[in-house]
């Protein structure tokens, strides 16, 4: 059976039109192109065009939700290294500490004991009225299936509304499916930049239908 969720999203994007949100359309201004904000070109973007009415994160028994300590940063490297990429201390102080829209009071952990469990980063932008979901939203494999994605990004989205941002995009890539999922399901929609988007939003909704089937 066809999820509701995939109806909506070919509708959204079906015959190759543009998904149109008004609270999204400054995102098409000049100089802003899909992954510009991340600094990682050809990815897919997503809008979120209102931060009104987020739920409060749950953090289930045992996990502890937290910002970003000056000792973090091996943990962090090594929790982003089990979900995609590969990073150590250098490179994560270069790529998020280094980066002057990255706040530690921004950064989002889920922590159990001494374990990295999940994280998720709140980016500013040039449009202050825009907050940016860092590209590196990432859960442990071990803990994958417990809705942890969704905690540590409502965190960092709740966040954003608190610095008095109005709505936020992200980036991501055709292939991560179950963020997809948990993007959509909190609000997220395909933003088209790029000509190629509408087909390529057709076949990762098709992906997703077809797991969402077995």
């Amino acid at each position: 059976m066809r999820s509701a969720q995939g109806r909506q999203l070919r509708l959204q994007c079906g015959g190759g039109s543009h998904w149109r949100d008004h609270n999204c359309q400054a995102l098409r201004a000049p100089g802003i192109r899909a992954g510009s904000m991340g600094d990682r070109w050809g990815q897919l973007r997503m809008c979120l065009g209102s931060l009104a009415g987020l739920p409060e994160p749950q953090v289930p028994p045992g996990l502890v939700l937290r910002t970003f300590r000056s000792d973090d940063e091996a943990g962090w490297a090594q929790l982003m290294t089990g979900a995609i990429g590969d990073w150590d201390v250098q490179s994560t102080r270069r790529e998020f500490l280094g980066d002057l829209g990255v706040d530690p009071d921004g950064i989002f952990f889920l922590v159990m004991g001494g374990e990295y469990v999940a994280t998720a980063t709140d980016k500013r932008t040039a449009d202050a009225a825009t907050g940016y979901l860092q590209h590196m939203v990432a859960v442990s494999a071990a803990h994958r299936g417990r809705r942890l994605g969704r905690c540590v990004s409502l965190a960092a989205l709740r966040h954003m509304r608190q610095r008095g941002c109005q709505r936020a995009v992200l980036d991501t890539d055709d292939d991560r499916l179950p963020a997809i999922r948990t993007y959509l399901a909190l609000g997220f929609v395909p933003h088209m930049v790029e000509d190629d988007h509408p087909a390529r939003w057709q076949r990762v909704m098709s992906h997703l239908e077809q797991a969402a089937s077995r």
